[in-house]
């Protein structure tokens, strides 16, 4: 059910409380979806990439240079 600013009050909030506010419920569903496990698709596309690494390892990218190009951008 949606609810508006007004009814819950928020709107009564001081600006910086309204952000505080935005951010904690921002980071509420972040961590909603992390513990969301992923679909069958993503499922699919991740077994695909592995079978593709374990057949040409050497075409993998080490995260460490992946992080150093990266950083040196």
């Amino acid at each position: 059910m949606h609810r508006s600013i007004k009814e819950l009050g928020i709107d009564r909030l001081s600006v910086a409380d309204r952000i505080a506010l935005a951010q904690e419920i921002w980071d509420s569903v972040a961590e909603s979806l992390e513990q969301t496990p992923p679909g069958d698709a993503a499922v699919a596309e991740l077994e695909c990439r592995r079978a593709e690494d374990d057949l040409e390892p050497e075409t993998a990218i080490d995260w460490q240079e992946i992080r150093s190009a990266a950083r040196g951008r």
